[in-house]
């Protein structure tokens, strides 16, 4: 599971300027967070909430590729939505 996430992390943040430690404390504070869950399953939807969170707040660009892929967006209206979200 660490190394999905790192492997979604890194390629959010393809070409952002972000150091390989920022990004390895970003997976170890979600893997974390999932651990503290105590649940042997979570849904993949619960991941990937967990890493647009951690994402919002090293880049915004990083969190609009993440949230396009997570959230499955078709439109651009969708991706207009989530750029709006991050303003508020």
């Amino acid at each position: 599971m660490r190394e999905k996430v790192k492997k979604g992390i890194k390629l959010a943040l393809k070409k952002r300027g972000v150091e390989a430690e920022v990004i390895e404390r970003t997976v170890t504070r979600v893997e974390n967070g999932l651990h503290d869950k105590g649940q042997a399953v979570v849904p993949s939807s619960v991941v990937g909430e967990m890493v647009m969170s951690e994402l919002r707040e090293i880049d915004e660009v990083a969190y609009l590729r993440f949230a396009s892929v997570c959230d499955d967006f078709v439109s651009v209206s969708q991706f207009k939505r989530a750029a709006e979200k991050l303003k508020k």
